[in-house]
């Protein structure tokens, strides 16, 4: 008020304040009055516009599709169409990122299940918000084992890196294959995913846990047959943002961040071969290779065109298969503290974000294009 009311006394000469001359203002006044008016409240809806929202994320770059998915969100300008100023940091499994949640160097928990419960039991205050992907995950074995079964692998070597989800989620499947004790029945090994094609063909090993596209690299070059492979949902990909990012941003924040990963899912979908492409210059795998993961996803083996009916919330049956996984670490002494799952999981913030986008709450998904990749080199 104080600009409109310097502008009314230098047009008009007098003083504003006086009854007497408010009949007095002219048209002219009225005019200049107005257009200071909207002027400054331009200024500062521009200003605001213009403000994003920092947030730098990580994602794993051995791990498909998920990885497609993040590729798209850090190539285009997704993220930016949502208002965000985002950075992207890549990792080679669940372990190291969530050391990098834990040192405040990135702002999301993103994995398979376990991994990603127990990055945000380390974070006071993150939240698990959804499902991301489908994934597919089993056990392999040399092409001249004997066995046919999962039962068969009693007494074996078996390899894999312990920490992820995909060593924990095969460990039961054992269990419920017979085995009853894994880590006594086998001899079990913590190896990366990288030393496993060396590992089965030296003979270090009978058999890894292995997802793609080092799954597929495995089984397409002879160096392993499946034994046995998780079927479309046993693989559950979830993501979950910080304490202290959901504190200093909120609910608006999350809804934009899930808004725009439902949007990056959407178009990964239809334009599956740029994101292979993508993802193989990310992870040194050939395409190939990477190309196997978005075929056990739901959204991504065809074309999905219509964004609205594309849902990431946690269902109860998941939130428990969760529990067990946590509950079978704590009983092996892998994990100090039980976790409550369903504490941590809180699906307000995706419900939103997908009852916004089937209102039309979002932004142009035609405006959707590449941009400088955001990776931090």
């Amino acid at each position: 008020m104080t600009i409109i009311r310097r502008a009314l006394k230098k047009r008009m000469n007098k003083p504003f304040e006086a009854p007497c001359n408010r009949s007095r203002l002219t048209v002219t006044g009225i005019t200049l009055a107005l257009s200071v008016g909207v002027l400054v409240s331009t200024s500062f809806s521009g200003a605001r516009a213009q403000q994003k929202t920092p947030i730098t994320v990580g994602s794993i770059t051995t791990w498909t599709p998920g990885g497609e998915i993040y590729d798209v969100l850090c190539r285009t300008n997704i993220f930016e169409l949502n208002g965000f100023d985002a950075k992207c940091r890549g990792f080679s499994y669940a372990p190291p990122l969530g050391e990098a949640l834990l040192g405040g160097l990135i702002d999301n928990a993103f994995g398979a299940d376990s991994p990603v419960i127990r990055m945000a039991a380390r974070v006071p205050g993150t939240k698990i918000l959804h499902r991301t992907t489908d994934w597919v995950f089993g056990i392999l074995v040399r092409p001249d084992f004997p066995g046919k079964d999962l039962a068969s692998l009693r007494g074996a070597r078996l390899s894999g890196p312990f920490v992820t989800g995909t060593f924990m989620s095969s460990m039961l499947k054992l269990i419920d294959a017979g085995i009853k004790d894994p880590f006594k029945d086998l001899k079990l090994i913590n190896q990366d995913l990288s030393d496993q094609p060396l590992a089965l063909a030296s003979g270090q090993v009978d058999a890894v846990t292995t997802w793609h596209p080092m799954f597929k690299k495995l089984v397409d070059t002879g160096a392993a047959r499946v034994l046995w492979a998780a079927k479309q949902g046993d693989g559950l990909g979830i993501q979950g943002l910080s304490g202290p990012w959901l504190a200093k941003y909120g609910e608006e924040g999350a809804v934009r961040f899930l808004k725009a990963w439902i949007m990056a899912v959407w178009w990964t979908s239809n334009n599956i071969e740029q994101a292979n492409e993508w993802f193989a210059e990310t992870s040194g795998f050939p395409v190939e290779y990477v190309k196997a993961g978005p075929e056990g996803d739901r959204y991504l083996r065809a074309p999905h065109k219509n964004i609205n009916d594309m849902t990431f919330e946690l269902l109860p049956g998941e939130i428990k298969e969760m529990q067990r996984v946590m509950d079978y670490l704590y009983t092996r002494n892998l994990i100090t503290e039980k976790v409550d799952v369903a504490a941590m999981v809180d699906d307000s913030f995706i419900l939103r974000a997908q009852r916004e986008i089937r209102e039309g709450k979002h932004p142009s998904l035609s405006d959707i294009k590449p941009v400088e990749n955001l990776y931090i080199k």
